[in-house]
């Protein structure tokens, strides 16, 4: 296949690889926003002492305080399988942020490789990674980084209802 046959199907594969990297600024933002509401406006949880900032301590923070809060343990199953995703969705961000596309195939069916250098186990040196995903697989990443945004904003908006009730009473 020539380059410029080749063009539109390397820029639709690229840009999915893109919308999961911007998508996932969003989804990083809104779990952030979350873990705010949580823990300003609603107390948190006890087993935290201060606000959680890496992923997966926001993860876990996020899935306590639905399901310890009566208030919002309606919506603790899907918060639960939200920040499940969101984790998911993590280990392919990290390929496509600290690794390099090592391999495409343009012809159907595309595909494209990542590879990554990560510290071997034992900590002595460094070993290659690698990550191969279809076109198909990559589109599907796409899609589900837009639906897990959106589901997490609504569980965000859940949350903000629930101190606004908070407050309303309090008055």
């Amino acid at each position: 296949m020539s380059g410029s046959q080749g063009r539109p199907r390397e820029q639709a594969l690229t840009t999915c690889v893109g919308s999961v990297i911007v998508l996932w600024g969003t989804i990083d933002m809104l779990l952030t926003q979350t873990c705010k509401s949580l823990y300003e406006e609603l107390s948190g949880h006890p087993s935290e002492k201060e606000p959680p900032r890496e992923l997966g301590r926001r993860l876990r923070f996020v899935r306590k305080c639905f399901n310890a809060k009566p208030e919002l343990r309606p919506f603790s199953v899907t918060a639960s399988a939200i920040c499940g995703e969101i984790a998911d969705l993590a280990g392919y961000r990290d390929f496509f942020v600290h690794g390099s596309i090592t391999q495409m195939i343009l012809e159907p069916p595309s595909s494209f490789q990542f590879t990554r250098l990560d510290r071997r186990p034992d900590n002595h040196g460094y070993e290659e990674v690698y990550l191969k995903l279809s076109g198909a697989e990559l589109l599907k990443l796409s899609t589900t980084a837009f639906e897990i945004a959106m589901r997490l904003s609504d569980v965000g908006r859940h949350v903000r209802e629930v101190i606004e009730t908070q407050k309303a009473a309090k008055e």
